[in-house]
């Protein structure tokens, strides 16, 4: 599992997943959907869902940030050049393969 400096996110690769449970049994664990964030909308609406969260501090916000630009590369696959791009469920899967 991949994950240091991610604010208490780690990497499922087998599952695509983000996973964030820092907070042992005093939350449930949270888990993050890798193959739904093909978009930078997808993506965003992710990160906004999180911050709602009442767990959610500043630590947890970026590492899952940094965490999803590890894993997607942002600036290369979603928003290059300002515009909006969409990855395939086999990119997804790629870069999931491929990170740490």
């Amino acid at each position: 599992m991949a994950g240091r400096g991610w604010g208490g996110w780690t990497l499922d690769k087998v599952n695509r997943t983000l996973n964030f449970n820092a907070y042992g049994a005093a939350l449930h664990p949270y888990w993050l959907d890798l193959d739904r964030c093909r978009t930078c909308a997808e993506v965003l609406d992710r990160i906004a869902q999180v911050s709602g969260k009442s767990w959610c501090t500043p630590i947890v916000r970026s590492g899952l940030v940094v965490a999803l630009d590890d894993v997607l590369l942002f600036q290369a696959n979603l928003c290059g050049d300002g515009r909006p791009h969409e990855l395939t469920l086999a990119e997804i899967k790629s870069r999931v393969a491929e990170v740490f």
